[in-house]
Order: C-alpha cells, then sequence, then structure tokens
C-alpha cells in the first residue's frame, strides 16, 4: 500500500536520498502491479506467445487497484526518478544496474495522471515475449500514444518554442495535418504532389519489423 513519504530519511519531494522504508513500499508497489499485469487475460497467436490490447483508462484502472491515484500519483513518480538516481550512481561504482526502466515507468505514470491527458488517445498493450539473455517468456506492459497532437503540444508547451519549421514532401493536405497535430499553422506553403496518381500503392502493414503481428 502506497502511503507516502513520513519517516526518517527526508521529506518526499524535496530531493533527499530515498530512505530504505520509502524503497519498500516503493518495491511492494511495483510487486502488486506485476500481480495485476499477471492476472490480465491474455489471447493465444497460436505461435506460443499471446497478446491483448484495452482503452487507456485500463492502466488508471490498474493502479487504483495497488492505490496509486491523483492525489498520491506525485510521491510516487519523485520516488521512482530519485531511485532511478540513486541506481545510477551505483552503475558509476558497481556496474550492471539498468534504470531506465525505472525512468519509463515514472515518465508513463505521470503522463497518465495529467489532468489534459485524454485516455481515448491512448491504448495499453500487454504481450508476452522472451527476454533478451533467454528464459521463460515474460509480460511487457506497452502504452500507446495514438494521438500525434498530444507529443506536440507538450514539447511546445514544455520548452518554450518561439517557432516551429515542419517540411515533408508529403504533408498535403495541410488542413488534416494541422488539425492532427492540433497547433497552428498560421504561415503555409503547399505545393502539387509530384507523384502521380498510378505511382502510389497503398497497402495494410500486417508485421512489424520483427515479423510479428500489428494489434493496432
Amino acid at each position: 500500500r502506497w502511503e507516502g513519504g513520513g519517516g526518517q530519511g527526508g521529506a518526499l519531494g524535496n530531493g533527499a536520498p530515498v530512505a530504505v522504508h520509502v524503497l519498500g513500499e516503493l518495491k511492494e508497489i511495483l510487486l502488486a502491479f506485476e500481480k495485476q499485469i499477471d492476472a490480465l487475460a491474455l489471447k493465444s497467436d497460436g505461435k506460443g506467445h499471446a497478446h491483448n490490447t484495452w482503452p487507456g483508462d485500463k492502466l488508471r484502472e490498474i493502479f487504483a487497484l495497488v492505490n496509486v491515484t491523483p492525489s498520491t500519483v506525485d510521491e510516487l513518480v519523485d520516488v521512482l526518478k530519485r531511485g532511478a538516481a540513486m541506481l545510477a550512481g551505483a552503475v558509476q561504482h558497481t556496474g550492471g544496474v539498468r534504470t531506465s526502466g525505472l525512468h519509463s515507468l515514472a515518465e508513463c505514470v505521470q503522463t497518465l495522471f495529467q489532468l489534459d491527458c485524454d485516455p481515448n488517445d491512448f491504448k495499453l498493450h500487454v504481450c508476452t515475449e522472451k527476454p533478451r539473455g533467454g528464459g521463460p517468456l515474460i509480460r511487457t506492459v506497452n502504452y500507446w500514444c495514438l494521438n500525434p497532437g498530444y507529443a506536440m503540444v507538450a514539447l511546445l508547451r514544455a520548452n518554450h518554442v518561439h517557432s516551429l519549421i515542419l517540411t515533408s514532401g508529403t504533408l498535403s493536405p495541410l488542413n488534416s495535418f494541422a488539425s492532427e497535430l492540433q497547433i497552428p499553422f498560421p504561415i503555409r506553403l503547399e505545393n502539387a504532389h509530384v507523384i502521380d496518381k498510378e505511382q502510389a500503392m497503398v497497402m495494410i502493414v500486417k508485421k512489424g519489423d520483427a515479423h510479428r503481428q500489428t494489434h493496432i
């Protein structure tokens, strides 16, 4: 159960080192989250793997089951980031410890609970994969953003961008493109396509670069 950051070792959110008991609470949350993921029903692909996809708000429901809510998420993200920083420091002395997983989880949780985040713009996809080092299949959690405008708006907002120039030979028609990105383009230059209709081919990509079936 997530109870926040009382006790010895410094209060959460002030940059102090993470107390051991807080790391213990974080471990309990991650184990409980993993248990919920393992309980999800997956569909077999007939080739030894399984997968399933849910609406984006499904991930919020799973976090709620382990008591991660809008009122506690900031503390969780803070501990995840500082825990990753502690492990990164250990890497410099011992080597071999990866922290990217904690950073990715912190970013995912932060995005998930943002006030302007529409769950309809995301999909939760869970699949089984074989670990790189071998061994039994493991479940991988993917949180897909299907709205390009979400990333563009966040980019402009976070970095105080003054001007953004997009160039490509395939952006026409610009009206639909600007609508998808959800940002205004007051200055536009649009030319006719140089490719004839006879040179274009519309296809459906059924498999990704790893020869696995796509599920979007």
